[in-house]
C-alpha cells in the first residue's frame, strides 16, 4: 500500500505558538492535474458494540480484526492525497468510563485503531463530537497521545477552548509554486446536557471539544483570511438527530455558517446521509453518514432513511483561487448487509441514492446535481459554477 509522507508544521497562525495536534499539513499533490482531498464521516471500530443488536456475543474487531472494515474502502483511501475523518470514539486503554450516566459509551484500542487508520492513509481526524470525551478528559488526553504517536493530526478538541477552536490547515501545491490553504473547523452543536452534566466543551482552562458558536467561527475565519485571502473554509459540523433527516436547527446553523464565511459545510453524526443544499452559491452537506462505524445499526426499523454514507472527494485544481470540484461517492454502510465491510454503492444503489437526494432538494439544488463515473465508481458531482 502506498504510504504518503508529509512534512508537518504545528504553528498557530497568530503568534507562532505550537498547537499540539493541529496546524498546517503540507501534502504532496497527486500525479494528475488535481489534488484529491478525501473527507469521510463517522468512524468507530466498534469495540463497544456487539455485532448483533441486543445480543451479547462479540464485537467486529474481535471477530474479524481491525483491518477488516477498511478493506473495501482502501482503494479510495489510497488514491487520495490527504484524508480527513470524524473519529467518533476516544482512543484509550481505560476500562472504567468517566460518564456512567451517558448512553452508548465508546472507546477504541489506543494502539491498534490509530495504527490501522494511519496504515490506510488517514492523515487527520476531527474530535468535535459527542463521543470524544466518553472517558472524560483523561480519555481525551490518551487520544491526543495516540494520534500524536501515529502521526495523525487532529482538530476540534484541545487542552483549552483556544486550542480546540483552531482549524486543521491543509496546504495544497499550486502551479505558481505557492501553497493554497484549506481550513477545517471542527464544530460540535451545543447540547445543554453535554455542557452542564458531561462537561464536553472546552473552556479557557479545561480540555474538551469545540462548541459550535457562529460568532466565534466568524471571528476565526476573518482572522485567518487576513493572512490568506484565498483560504477555502470547511465547517465540519457534528449535529442533528441520528438515523433521521436534517433538523430545522441544522438548516439555520448551516446557513449562518455560510453567512459567517464558510465555503462549504460538511456535517456528520446522523449515521446516514442527509440532504444537500446549495445556498448562496455554496454547498451544504447536512450529513455524510458513516465512513466505517462497526455498530450493528438500526436501519431495519427506519425504511425511510437510506443506509448510506457519503465519501466526499474535493478535487482542487492547481489554481490558487478556483473552487474545488466536489464528488460524492455513496457508501453502503449497513453492516448487516456488508458484513462490517462498508463499500461503495453499485450502479443500482447509486441511482437510488441520487434520486432520493434529488427528491429532497429544491429546484436550484437539483439543477446543481449531476452524476459521473470514474475508475472508482459512480459519484454525485456538485456544480461549482
Amino acid at each position: 500500500m502506498r504510504r504518503r509522507t508529509f512534512l508537518t508544521s504545528s504553528l498557530a497562525l497568530s503568534l507562532g505558538n505550537v498547537v499540539t495536534g493541529c496546524g498546517a499539513a503540507p501534502a504532496a499533490g497527486s500525479s494528475g492535474s488535481s489534488f484529491r482531498l478525501l473527507v469521510g464521516g463517522d468512524t468507530n471500530f466498534g469495540e463497544g458494540h456487539d455485532i448483533e443488536e441486543g445480543v451479547a456475543a462479540t464485537t467486529s474487531v474481535a471477530e474479524f480484526g481491525y483491518a477488516h472494515s477498511l478493506e473495501r474502502l482502501a482503494p479510495l483511501l489510497k488514491r487520495a492525497d490527504y484524508v480527513v475523518l470524524n473519529l467518533e470514539t476516544p482512543l484509550t486503554g481505560a476500562q472504567t468510563p468517566a460518564l456512567a450516566s451517558k448512553s452508548y459509551l465508546g472507546r477504541s484500542d489506543v494502539a491498534r485503531a490509530p495504527e490501522q487508520l494511519r496504515f490506510h492513509g488517514v492523515d487527520a481526524v476531527g474530535l468535535a463530537n459527542n463521543h470524544a470525551l466518553d472517558f472524560g478528559v483523561p480519555g481525551l488526553k490518551d487520544t491526543f497521545g495516540a494520534l500524536r504517536h501515529h502521526d495523525i493530526k487532529w482538530f476540534g478538541a484541545g487542552d483549552n477552548a483556544y486550542d480546540a477552536s483552531l482549524p486543521l490547515i491543509v496546504k495544497i501545491p499550486t502551479d505558481d509554486g505557492r501553497d493554497r490553504r484549506v481550513a477545517f473547523f471542527g464544530l460540535f452543536e451545543y447540547r445543554r446536557r453535554y455542557d452542564e452534566q458531561y462537561h464536553f466543551y472546552a473552556s479557557p482552562k479545561n480540555a474538551g471539544a469545540n462548541r459550535l458558536d457562529v460568532a466565534a467561527f466568524s471571528r476565526m475565519v476573518r482572522r485567518y483570511r487576513r493572512r490568506h485571502p484565498s483560504l477555502f473554509v470547511v465547517a465540519y459540523a457534528h449535529w442533528g438527530r441520528t438515523y433521521a433527516w436534517r433538523t430545522d436547527y441544522q438548516t439555520a446553523k448551516a446557513r449562518a455558517l455560510i453567512d459567517a464565511g464558510a465555503d462549504m459545510i460538511i456535517g456528520h453524526h446522523a449515521h446516514v446521509l442527509q440532504e444537500i443544499e446549495q445556498y448562496r452559491g455554496k454547498w451544504i452537506l447536512y450529513g455524510i453518514g458513516n465512513f466505517i462505524f462497526n455498530a450493528p445499526g438500526r436501519f431495519a426499523g427506519r425504511p425511510d432513511v437510506p443506509p448510506y454514507g457519503l465519501a466526499v472527494e474535493l478535487l482542487f485544481p492547481k489554481s490558487r483561487t478556483a473552487p474545488p470540484e466536489p464528488r460524492l461517492y455513496p457508501i453502503l454502510s449497513n453492516n448487516a448487509v456488508t458484513g462490517f465491510q462498508p463499500r461503495l454503492a453499485d450502479n443500482g444503489e447509486f441511482q437510488g441514492v441520487f434520486d432520493t437526494l434529488a427528491r429532497r432538494s429544491d429546484g436550484a439544488t437539483r439543477a446543481g446535481l449531476a452524476s459521473g463515473a470514474d475508475a472508482m465508481g459512480r459519484y454525485i458531482r456538485l456544480d461549482t459554477g
